[in-house]
């Protein structure tokens, strides 16, 4: 039988007889083929398609991953520290030693704000008369403290007591101090008419007596032994703490460098939240701007005494010669927190 092939089957490439018996039974059945091979090709296609997709998914997906990661690790670069883990017992509490009319509400309000932050508590003392104590009560202070879950800041008005000395691990101290004048003429006047936020129609001082009357006719609480208020804070429990002496101001200035983390300068005030957030950023990182937000709440202008009477020149120089060390230690105070500003770089 002769087989009949279309010319194109003619070609020297295909000239023996397999190839053109094959060629033949392709041409006789190509419709069956031809769509039997499109509809593999087609199922070849869509399979491989769709591992394109699926592929692509997955490389699409790790992207998502690696850009989210990338974001996440930026994120954790600008987040202060906040982690006590790794921390000591020391670092993770703080105890705060307050002291009347220096801005210690405002410092207050900055902690608790950055507690919310930052999950740390800040603890009020339910003691704020007793300052200077026997044996007993010091003990039961370092108990009070130590009980207190960390990490925290435990406010009180309180002589310095020294942990060590009850076998107790010394927990951060930090205060803050004032212009010795400044802070006692705002202290005569805040005892008797309060401040702005609490007592705010009580402007008219002309009935009572003035600074420079308590100064002038050396009344008790203008006396050299009732305006050495300040040092004691730092010096300690000893009864020599207590009386205007050299001895009380150098031991206060030991123990500020030995043992306080910092004790700031209300007329520094911008300046002393700058070095708290380098000396204890787990606490302290971004207490600048916390400041300053409260400065502009107006929340601060509330806790100003009234003025009073301006003071003469006479009772500013009689107080000043009262309170000659109370500023030696001010003096002191100033100079430590500018070398750790300088220390640290802090513009």
């Amino acid at each position: 039988m002769k087989i009949s092939l279309p010319s194109w089957c003619h070609h020297p490439l295909l000239l023996n007889m397999k190839s053109r018996i094959l060629l033949y039974f392709l041409y006789k059945k190509c419709t069956t083929i031809a769509v039997a091979v499109v509809i593999l090709l087609s199922l070849y296609f869509s399979l491989a398609n769709l591992a394109g997709v699926y592929n692509g998914l997955v490389v699409s997906s790790d992207s998502l991953d690696d850009s989210r990661n990338l974001r996440e690790s930026i994120d954790d670069d600008l987040k202060p520290i906040v982690s006590f883990a790794n921390l000591s017992w020391t670092e993770s509490s703080i105890i705060f030693n307050r002291i009347e009319r220096t801005g210690s509400r405002t410092l207050i309000r900055v902690m608790e704000r950055l507690g919310k932050k930052y999950n740390f508590s800040t603890i009020a003392s339910d003691d704020w008369a007793l300052k200077y104590m026997d044996i007993e009560d010091q003990k039961a202070f370092v108990h009070d403290v130590n009980k207190q879950a960390t990490p925290f800041v435990y406010e009180r008005s309180v002589h310095y007591v020294h942990f060590p000395r009850f076998g107790s691990k010394q927990p951060s101290w930090i205060s803050l101090i004032r212009d010795p004048l400044r802070r006692i003429i705002s202290l005569y006047y805040f005892k008797r008419y309060g401040d702005i936020g609490t007592r705010p129609n009580a402007s008219d001082t002309s009935s009572k007596p003035s600074f420079d009357d308590c100064v002038l006719k050396n009344q008790p609480e203008c006396s050299l032994k009732n305006v050495f208020r300040v040092i004691p804070f730092f010096c300690g429990q000893s009864a020599g703490c207590r009386v205007p002496n050299k001895w009380a101001l150098e031991t206060a200035k030991k123990n500020v460098l030995e043992n306080f983390k910092l004790v700031g300068v209300l007329e520094e005030l911008n300046t002393t939240f700058q070095v708290l957030e380098a000396l204890i950023p787990q606490y302290f990182h971004g207490a600048s701007r916390v400041y300053k937000a409260i400065v502009s709440s107006g929340v601060v202008d509330q806790f100003k005494s009234f003025p009073g009477d301006p003071p003469s020149e006479q009772a500013l120089t009689k107080m000043k010669g009262r309170l000659a060390l109370e500023y030696e230690f001010y003096e002191f105070v100033k100079e430590r927190l500018g070398t750790l500003k300088q220390q640290m770089e802090i513009e």
